[in-house]
């Protein structure tokens, strides 16, 4: 009996080391003995994560030094360029309408009439009431419809910088120079 107890221990003791060597227990991290503000001329690696504090001044460099590399997000208005087009077709109907009245309408009548459904310049009425006014509104149009559907925004971006664009739920990444600045909008002649 004595030789099968010595089998069983033999055999646990074998077992025990089996799983040792398949699953070893944690180790005990290395400690090391450094003073506050000394250089370790070695790797120390925590086996945990820990809070390191920063100031509010290092915080805030780190959130402008991101938001510097995230580029801008322009969400494109679709609906203005159909509003400009309603009003621009409006201006033109009222426009060719009155101009067949000139003759017996006065040209003052006629602008006043205009201007108070639309502030525009009374050069502007007069030249519209010229022969050729469907050529103009129709030139003036397509330079509306390619300003707007370009993009026009207050401030470009300074720099070629890469912005985002969403239109109609759609993301697309352009350079920031293909946008129109509202300055550049209204210096842009019409064809």
């Amino acid at each position: 009996m004595k030789l099968k107890i010595q089998h069983r221990y033999i055999i646990l003791a074998g077992i025990i080391v089996l799983l040792n060597f398949l699953f070893p227990p944690p180790t005990v991290p290395q400690r090391y003995k450094l003073e506050v503000g000394e250089i370790a001329n070695f790797d120390a690696i925590a086996p945990y994560d820990f809070f390191i504090p920063k100031s509010e001044e290092e915080i805030a460099q780190e959130r402008d030094e991101i938001a510097r590399r995230i580029p801008p997000v322009y969400i494109m208005n679709t609906d203005v360029v159909r509003q400009v087009t309603k009003k621009s077709e409006g201006l033109w109907w009222l426009v060719d309408s009155l101009a067949a009245l000139r003759n017996v309408v006065g040209r003052d009548s006629i602008v006043h009439l205009i201007q108070q459904q639309y502030a525009v310049d009374r050069g502007v009425i007069e030249y519209l009431m010229s022969r050729n006014r469907a050529r103009i509104f129709e030139g003036i149009l397509t330079h509306l419809t390619d300003l707007y559907t370009t993009g026009i925004v207050l401030e470009k971006p300074s720099g070629n910088r890469i912005i985002t664009i969403i239109r109609n739920s759609k993301e697309t990444v352009e350079s920031g120079d293909q946008l129109y600045s509202f300055k550049e909008a209204e210096d842009k002649k019409v064809n």
